[in-house]
Formats: C-alpha cells, structure tokens, sequence
C-alpha cells in the first residue's frame, strides 16, 4: 500500500531531556528527531509547532520560533501558583502524510537551596589514616561543589582527592591537614549563585605507643552506581586502618554465567584504569564488558601476631542502555469493523516506558483501542477516523527510540447508513434500554444485525459488545450511578459507522458496602466510633449520611440507633455498662435508602469491650435500652420500645 514510515533514536541521557535556565534569561529549545542531523530541519518538514504540557504554544513576544524551528524563549517566567514557563516541551513536524513529534524536553528553573550538608560535622582522626568528608545541597542543575581549608585552596598533594562530586578523601594525614574545612556550593543558574558550609573541624591526632594497629573499615558507602551506556563512571572505595589497608577488587559481570567472582586488573580487563587506591575508573561503559557486582577487599596484617584481617563490600554497577525499535509499525491498510494492530517492541535497560501518538497528541487507550504489555496497538471495530500516522516513542533514563507508520481503514460504498436517534429509558440503577430508528440498506442489500459498544466514561476499560437483532436492546448488569457512553453500528455485508455516541447515567442505588470501622473506648461507659468514607464502587450515588448501630453482645433482639449527616465520620456513645462487649456497626445511604439492617450477614457487626469501672462514690445512671420495631424510610417514623 502507499503509505509513509520512519524510524529515530537517540542515546543521549537525561541531561538531554531537561535544561535548566535561570529567572529572567533567554532560552533555546531545539527541535529535533534524533542525533542524525538534529539541528537542521529535514527536507519534508512541512511545518513545526511547540507544544508545552500538550497545550499549543502560540507566537508572542517570549515565544519565537528560529529559523532551524527551535523554540526561543526570549524570557523565562516562573511564578510559583502563577505564571510559569516550566513543563514539558515538544516539537510537532508536519510531514506529508501526518504529524511526528520529538522526545519530549523538560524545562526548569534554576535553583539552588540555603543549606549545604556536610558530613561528618567534626572528625578525630590519628595520623597516618584516612578521611572522607562529603558535601550535598538540593541543586538545580547540580551545583559545582569545591572544598578549601582555612579559608584557602587545598594544597596540590596528590593526598589529597576528589573521587567524586563533593567527596574529599585525605590519605595518610599528617598534622599539617589539621584546620576548618568549607564546602562551597556554585549554581551560576540561580538568583542566589553560591552557598558555603559550616566548617568541619579536622583534629589529627598523634599515634601513640601501642597504638600500632588498627582494623580495616569502610569510609565511603556501598551504594549502587549507574551510568549510561558508553560514558565514563568511577566506583569507589575508601578504607581506612593502620597499617594502611590494600586494596584489591573482584567482579561477578551480571551476563557471566558462572558463580566464580574473577579478579580486576587495571590494563587487564577491558575499560577499566586504577587511577588511586581503592578507585575503579571505567570508559566507554559497556552491559556485556561492565555490568556487574565489585567486590572491594580491604586487608591489612596485624604486626602484634601477624593476623591478617580482611573486610569486604559489594558495590552493584547498572549501565543502562537506550531504547532499541526491535519491531516497528508497519503500514497498515485494513477496513471497517475489523481489527487492526501496530507493533512497536522495545529493547532497552531499564525496560522503556512507551507512549503511541497521533496528530501531535498520545492516544487515548480506552474503549476501542488498547495498548498490550508489548506495547501492540490494537483496534477493535476500526472505524474511518482511525486513518492516520501513528507513531509510538520509547523512553528510558538512557535515551529514547521512536518510529511511525501509517494506517488507513477503507469503507464501502454499499455500508448501511450510521444509525440515527440513539435513545435510552433508565430502568433501574443496573439496567438501561436503548433504542434507535431502523437503518435502510443500500440497494441489493439486507440488513442482518445491529451491534451495541458501551462502556464507563473515564474508565480505559475495553468497550463491552452486544448484538441485537431489533432496534432496541436491554443493557443489563451496569453499576449504579455511573456516567456510560454507548454507539450502536448496524451491518449488511458491510459495517455502518458508528452513531453519535450516547450519554447517559444510571440511576442511583443503596450501597453495597459498609463502611469499615476502628472502635476505641474512650472510658468504661464510652466507646469511640470512627469509620472511613465509603468507595465510590460500593457507594451507589452520592452518600447523604450514616446510621450507627450498637447493642450489648448477645442482645441481638435491641439495638440503639444514631444518624448523622454526610460529612461526619466518627461519633462517640456514651451512657454504655463498663465491662461489657458492645457490637457496633456503621452503614451508608443515599437518596435511595440505606441497606436493610436485618440482613447481619451483610451488614455484621464490630466488637469491643469496655474496660471495668474504676470504683467511685458516685452510682452509675441507668442504661436505657431502645428496641426499634419499626423504622420507615420514606418519613422517617420510628415505633420504640424502651426498656429500662
């Protein structure tokens, strides 16, 4: 068939899908399919348009589009409740036979917070050791984060190292290293630019005689690293003892099919460089060469009895991989009432997320059309306005993938007629008629069925079918107080379009469920009773109060009854015997009624003891017990028997 498909991809990270931009300054958002000629509009570029947070962008002042389609924002705006230029950004490109749109660009403002964490507070640490400061703050985009000691730059030692942003590692410490240490944040982003610590204390301690030994121990956590595919990465361990600890490292790749941990070599296995002690520097990250749980050892010898002590930890490495198309869509013809499918399998680490488009906008997944676990399209009852480029985006935290094709679904000359005045009687909360006026056929055909589609509004359910033979059919088994939509096709050798969708909702009912309960008695004569606002699935229409029941255990023939109104949801009984177990249940009604409290295997009961009376000179009142006989809903006329 003539049709129009198309593939991209892009295996460029997170840090491609957001851009941060300071208060008050410009900001270009490129346009652009993948990393093949991003920059540049292709040639059956009919058009582009911006959308933020699937909203048109429409050209202003702040909003102009350049001369490669790239969105330029001549003023970011961010009032907080207000005004705010941040979102979710995407391109639409026209192209000849619909609309494709880019992976989508998160724009922020920049931030940066007050308070810069720095940890430990104070450290002790004996001389010839090992120390490990850190430094956080809440960073937008991540601030460049720089350590100085006494109000100077750190002194050129190779003692002295960043493993990673805002670690600092000193190895073998002298007394010189004493001093306060500040951590200085910079965001050149934010309105307020740069942010400094409180000073950590450093104390370096002398060795003392005796003082000869010391086991190995961890100071930097055993946290996961991950990193995308192809970039550098650095794993870290530092250790610290006396004497100094070795370091050695082992691998178990998460590909190798044996249970064997193999020993790392700098040089030796593939991509990866020991650029200090206890530090892993990996390039060019790859799953298969990578991937993989290491093991750091730190070991030292105990010079009093020559003991060698030895601890280990293990530090999971995750190199994540973009999105891969492995099935895209293809060009699909197929006609009315028939079923049609799309592909669009996905290979990436971690699995992609993936989102089907058409005409710039996702596709509603509900009714007709449904979206599989692999991510198939798939329509039910194709009609005409199906026809269109359609085009699933694949995304991951390592890129995205992206690839469309086109599906056109034929009708017939000789299809009856779409059905015409689609109506409907409320019979009862669970049960609607619809009816409709006759379809003609077309000349030489005869008119066989006719097929029902309804399903909740706002649900993404699949549509529900029936087939009538008449004009009209009984919906049956529907729930209470429920918006549904309903289109009635008629069929001769061919299928009709639908007919204009149907709304109705059904009539309300008594709940099907009571509210649960918690019980807690407040004293030995009063009992707390709290309950939970009922599921809208068991609520049958719009709640308009609640009847709390309570009697003495085993008193099954009396009952006390309160009523309250629909936004009250604990109610406290007093006047109650101490000592005794009370039953308790709460139900709900609407405008319909409440369920009929004689049916205790629906509707059971909660109880709950209450504790002894503490004694006191002071007789306890009568307990009034009240017997309802007869209880009309309708006026509200209750017939009590009172029994003292």
């Amino acid at each position: 068939m003539v049709g129009y498909s198309g593939t991209w991809s892009g295996g460029i990270g997170p840090p491609s899908r957001v851009v941060w931009a300071a208060k008050g300054s410009s900001v270009v958002l490129p346009c652009r399919l993948g990393q093949q000629g991003a920059d540049a509009a292709g040639d059956d570029w009919l058009n582009v348009t911006w959308q933020r947070n699937n909203d048109t962008i429409e050209s202003d002042r702040r909003h102009l589009l350049t001369k490669q389609r790239h969105l330029n924002i001549t003023k970011v705006v961010h009032r907080r409740g207000r005004v705010t230029d941040e979102g979710e950004y995407r391109c639409l490109i026209y192209i000849p036979k619909g609309i494709v749109t880019s992976p989508p660009t998160n724009l922020y403002t920049a931030t940066l917070s007050k308070n810069v964490v720095v940890s430990p507070t104070n450290v002790s640490v004996v001389e010839g050791e090992s120390v490990r400061l850190t430094c956080q703050i809440d960073s937008h985009p991540p601030a460049n984060l720089t350590w100085v000691r006494d109000q100077q730059s750190l002194p050129q030692d190779d003692r002295y190292t960043n493993p990673i942003s805002g670690v600092l590692q000193i190895n073998q410490v002298q007394q010189a290293d004493s001093g306060s240490y500040k951590c200085l944040a910079e965001n050149l982003l934010a309105v307020k630019k740069s942010r400094r610590s409180d000073g950590v204390i450093l104390r370096v301690l002398p060795r003392g005689e005796g003082e000869n030994y010391k086991s190995p121990s961890f100071l930097s956590p055993k946290d996961l690293v991950r990193v995308i595919q192809g970039q550098d990465v650095t794993i870290e361990c530092a250790a610290s003892g006396w004497p100094i600890p070795s370091i050695s490292w082992q691998r178990k790749l998460n590909v190798s099919q044996s249970n064997v941990w193999e020993a790392v070599v700098a040089g030796v296995s593939a991509g990866i460089t020991t650029i200090a002690p206890g530090r892993l520097y990996f390039t060019n990250a790859e799953p298969n060469s990578h991937a993989g749980t290491y093991r750091c050892t730190a070991t030292n010898t105990n010079p009093n009895n020559q003991q060698m002590i030895t601890v280990s930890q293990d530090i999971p490495l995750d190199v994540l991989t973009p999105p891969v198309i492995t099935d895209p869509p293809n060009n699909t013809l197929t006609v009315t009432a028939k079923t049609a499918r799309l592909n669009c399998s996905a290979s990436g680490h971690p699995p992609p997320h993936v989102t089907w488009y058409i005409r710039g906008k996702p596709v509603p997944i509900k009714g007709r059309i449904l979206q599989h676990a692999s991510n198939q399209l798939v329509f039910t009852n194709s009609i005409t306005s199906d026809t269109g480029l359609y085009q699933c985006l694949a995304i991951n935290d390592a890129g995205y993938a992206s690839s469309w094709a086109h599906m056109f679904v034929n009708s017939s000359k000789n299809q009856p007629d779409p059905p015409q005045n689609l109506q409907y009687v409320l019979l009862s909360p669970s049960s609607v008629l619809l009816s409709w006026d006759p379809v003609n056929p077309a000349s030489g055909e005869v008119l066989k069925a006719y097929s029902i589609h309804y399903n909740e509004i706002h649900s993404g359910a699949m549509d529900q079918h029936a087939v009538s033979q008449n004009t009209s059919h009984l919906l049956e088994r529907l729930k209470p107080d429920t918006n549904y939509t309903a289109r009635v096709r008629a069929y001769s050798n061919h299928a009709s379009e639908p007919s204009e969708s149907l709304y109705f909702r059904t009539r309300e009912d008594v709940p099907s469920g009571a509210p649960s309960l918690q019980l807690t008695a407040t004293s030995p004569t009063s009992l707390l009773v709290m309950w939970n606002k009922l599921p809208q699935e068991e609520a049958g229409g719009k709640i308009i109060g609640y009847k709390i029941y309570w009697r003495k255990r085993k008193e099954t023939y009396y009952y006390n009854l309160h009523e309250v109104g629909e936004d009250v949801f604990k109610y406290e009984i007093e006047g109650l015997h101490p000592g005794k177990k009370y039953e308790v249940r709460v139900l709900a009604g609407t405008s319909v009624g409440y369920p009929n409290p004689i049916d205790e295997n629906n509707w059971p009961y909660v109880a709950q003891k209450l504790p002894d009376r503490i004694e006191t000179n002071t007789p306890a009142a009568p307990i009034i017990t009240i017997k309802l006989l007869n209880e009309t809903d309708n006026n509200a006329t209750k017939n009590l028997a009172v029994k003292v």
